[in-house]
């Protein structure tokens, strides 16, 4: 007859879904995630090349919708150039996607317990009184209100992530720019110059 396991209170359990998206060391995850966001920016980037090469970057002729029309696609009248610009659109969609998910990868790697997501969401939107600003620093202030990592080892990745996640919808409005000023040589070098970042 066979006998049956009963689980005791030292033993293991496996870990929980939100434990192997977020956990609280570095772990395979957390590098794969890294590697993936760099894979996407490095796509995007060629992407926009595409854009440019095959000039295609009046292909959606208005921002943030493709047509002045109103279409939030392309239009079979816009031909390859619509496709190729609508498509260089989409991919930041993607950036953003593995972004926010490298970001809450490394959240708990450099914020075990002081951090839980709410706060840290909080602290980015509310900020801090003016007077905590001026009796702690600036450094001091940046990193009690999560803008900036505490000093551990993977303090940079966090950091990292989170210049992405603020500089992708930066990236997007000088792109939007660059449409309504008609392919501005000035507004192309400045998109071009914050994606090479």
């Amino acid at each position: 007859m066979p006998t049956t396991h009963t689980p005791t209170a030292g033993t293991y359990r496996p870990a929980s879904l939100g434990e192997k998206l977020i956990p609280r060391s570095y772990t395979r995850w957390v590098k794969q995630t890294a590697w993936a966001v760099a894979i996407a920016n490095i796509v995007l980037i060629i992407s926009g090349g595409v854009v440019r090469l095959t000039g295609s970057g009046l292909g959606c002729d208005a921002w943030p919708r493709c047509t002045s029309d109103g279409s939030w696609t392309t239009t079979p009248e816009m031909g390859i150039h619509g496709m190729v610009e609508f498509g260089n659109r989409l991919l930041t969609f993607v950036l953003v996607a593995v972004t926010v998910i490298a970001f809450l990868a490394v959240l708990r790697v450099v914020f075990p317990e002081r951090v839980t997501l709410g706060r840290f969401i909080w602290g980015l939107l509310v900020g801090s009184r003016s007077e905590s600003f001026r009796a702690q620093g600036l450094g001091a202030w940046l990193e009690s209100r999560g803008f900036v990592a505490p000093r551990s080892r993977y303090s940079d990745l966090f950091n990292l992530t989170l210049l992405l996640l603020w500089g992708i919808p930066v990236q997007a409005v000088v792109g939007g720019i660059s449409v309504w000023l008609r392919l501005n040589p000035w507004m192309i070098t400045a998109h071009y110059m914050l994606s090479a970042l």
